[in-house]
């Protein structure tokens, strides 16, 4: 294989780490752009094993303008990646790729930019058992899964992804992906004002139901939004493949101890005061899509009223997760709505 240019990393947190430990190891010259310029070891964690890889690390972002770089992936969350994205494209030569590993985000409409083109990607993955130089990674259904749209890549920036695992994808496979992925997002803030690990939801069966309603509820929402029959019909198939593990429960996910010391992102963006969350990008977007389709949205509506009072107030999960106001509030707006589900299945 010839020898692979180098492959800038921006972004610190659990996708950047993922993706700059695992092509290190793949033998790709990495770059993480950071405060700390240098050389060192990232460890990553996966299940039980433990995987290091030596990456450089740089400040600024002058290394963009560099021929020996392949590709920047810039693995942010949407408040950052909306005030960084185009000063990263302005230091970028002409031609470089910019991959973006979303988290199925659909709100925010990147940008077009003439002189570098924008690829995305689909990165499935939550963290846990955070401590200093260690990042603890898993997904919520199979580990480390991913998909990415290559159509078009060069081959020196196809190279460095498929090492990580990521394949090839039609449009219409990648578009139901990043549906599916986002009505997953959708969940974390139901768990974030309840204080629960991921493991800790999934082996309550009062909140897996409450998941799967929010599931269903945006499914609802995003199908009555489209006019393709196909897309909405695979959106459907692919969104109840999501929700029967959910109701049902995860066997090797509970089996898998970490999982309840696993939280997901939103949890850790209230536990540490990170505002915006991305809340208004997920359950906001099924709110405001809702409303424009004359479609009720009262759990997306409950958990987005929530978590932005949570912002105003900064509040933590753990302030919340007790008898309060709040989390009490939560509680019977869920009740309520799966009480009336029941009656309606009833009277059937």
């Amino acid at each position: 294989m010839d020898a692979i240019p180098n492959v800038v990393v921006l972004g610190r947190g659990a996708v950047g780490t993922l993706i700059a430990v695992l092509l290190a190891k793949a033998g790709v010259d990495v770059i993480r752009l950071s405060s700390r310029p240098g050389s060192g070891v990232v460890v990553l964690q996966t299940g039980n094993e433990l995987r290091s890889a030596q990456v450089h690390e740089m400040r600024g972002l002058s290394v963009l303008a560099s021929t020996s770089v392949a590709c920047v992936i810039v693995a942010l969350k949407v408040p950052q990646l909306v005030h960084l994205l185009p000063m990263v494209v302005q230091h970028c030569r002409p031609g470089l790729p910019v991959i973006l590993p979303q988290n199925g985000l659909l709100k925010w409409s990147f940008p077009a930019f003439s002189n570098v083109p924008i690829h995305h990607v689909i990165a499935d993955v939550s963290v846990g058992l955070e401590r200093p130089g260690h990042a603890v990674l898993h997904s919520m259904g199979g580990f480390l899964s991913h998909v990415s749209l290559l159509d078009g890549m060069s081959r020196d920036l196809a190279i460095p992804m498929q090492s990580l695992g990521f394949r090839g994808v039609s449009a219409h496979e990648f578009w139901v992906a990043q549906r599916v992925k986002f009505l997953r997002s959708t969940t974390g803030a139901r768990m974030a004002v309840e204080n629960l690990s991921i493991g800790q939801a999934f082996a309550s069966e009062r909140v897996r139901m409450d998941l799967a309603a929010i599931v269903k509820e945006g499914t609802h929402v995003l199908v009555a939004a489209m006019s393709d029959c196909k897309l909405s019909r695979d959106l459907s198939d692919a969104a109840s493949r999501l929700i029967s593990p959910v109701r049902d429960g995860l066997p090797a996910a509970r089996d898998h101890a970490p999982l309840d010391q696993a939280f997901t992102s939103l949890h850790r963006d209230l536990l540490r005061h990170r505002y915006p969350t991305e809340v208004q990008w997920l359950n906001g977007y099924i709110s405001d899509l809702g409303r424009k389709l004359c479609i009720p949205t009262p759990l997306n509506d409950c958990l987005l009223e929530i978590v932005q009072r949570m912002e105003e107030l900064g509040q933590t999960p753990f302030d919340v997760a007790g008898d309060n106001s709040i989390g009490s509030r939560m509680k019977q707006v869920f009740a309520a709505h799966h009480a009336q589900r029941l009656a309606d299945a009833t009277s059937v």
